[in-house]
């Protein structure tokens, strides 16, 4: 059974590894699940990618991982908007990484 999430949080990102780890961890940390994450790699060269997989392996919380070509952080807002499932999806000032 696939369980539709109150939120959906769609971060772009773009070489910002440190950044992301610690947004990870936060996501990790609450207690309430009822969300997803979908991160939008925008091209990065550094290891976000992977730090982004290996939370997926966690299965800690609902995350995706989408890979784009660097387009811009409107782009990649956009596909990961047009992903989410949420029936919300806030914009949080300062969560884009882009």
């Amino acid at each position: 059974m696939i369980i539709t999430p109150k939120v959906s949080v769609v971060i772009p990102a773009l070489n910002e590894s440190e950044r992301i780890a610690k947004i990870l961890e936060s996501f990790r940390d609450q207690t309430n699940k009822d969300f997803e994450v979908i991160i939008v790699d925008n091209g990065s060269t550094d290891n976000t990618q992977d730090l982004v997989l290996e939370e997926i392996k966690l299965q800690k919380f609902q995350l995706k991982l989408i890979s784009e070509t660097k387009k811009g952080v409107g782009y990649a807002r956009r596909a990961g908007m047009d992903d989410a499932t949420g029936r919300n999806i806030p914009y949080l000032a300062g969560t884009d990484a882009d």
